[in-house]
């Protein structure tokens, strides 16, 4: 048995919204964990630097390990927080999922058939306000 265009159009609409839907749960959570993450490292920079500045300064020791500490984390940081800003939320991703259905919604045949003598019947009401408001000026 063949499936139809219509059919197939439907289930990948389908499949397409459920997956769209599972990419805004996981991307809500990664994007809670780049946050965290972020928080943790700059957090680390911040006690890294200030141990970095306080034995370099007072006894003009070089503290390498520290200083790789320092500079990963600062990396680590901007990445996470680069990531944290660029992931959608999940309620964009909601939206997105719902613009797509209403777009398949709108393009359907179905819904075409009742589109079409609605936008007619609109037009027609608002030619003959226009008229009615033009004759109405003309007096």
């Amino acid at each position: 048995m063949s499936r139809g265009v219509p059919s197939l159009f439907v289930e990948f609409v389908t499949n397409t919204l459920s997956w769209l839907i599972y990419l805004a749960e996981v991307l809500s959570s990664a994007d809670n964990f780049a946050g965290a993450v972020a928080a943790i490292t700059v957090t680390l920079a911040i006690f890294s630097g200030a141990a970095l500045m306080m034995f370099r300064g007072e006894n003009g020791i070089d503290m390498p390990f520290i200083g790789k500490i320092f500079k990963t984390t600062i990396v680590i940081c901007t990445i996470t927080s680069l990531i944290a800003i660029i992931l959608p939320s999940k309620q964009t991703i909601i939206l997105i999922a719902a613009s797509e259905l209403g777009q398949a919604a709108i393009q359907s045949e179905g819904a075409q058939r009742v589109i079409d003598p609605s936008l007619r019947y609109v037009e027609s009401w608002l030619n003959n306000e226009i008229e009615r408001l033009r004759s109405q000026q003309n007096r």
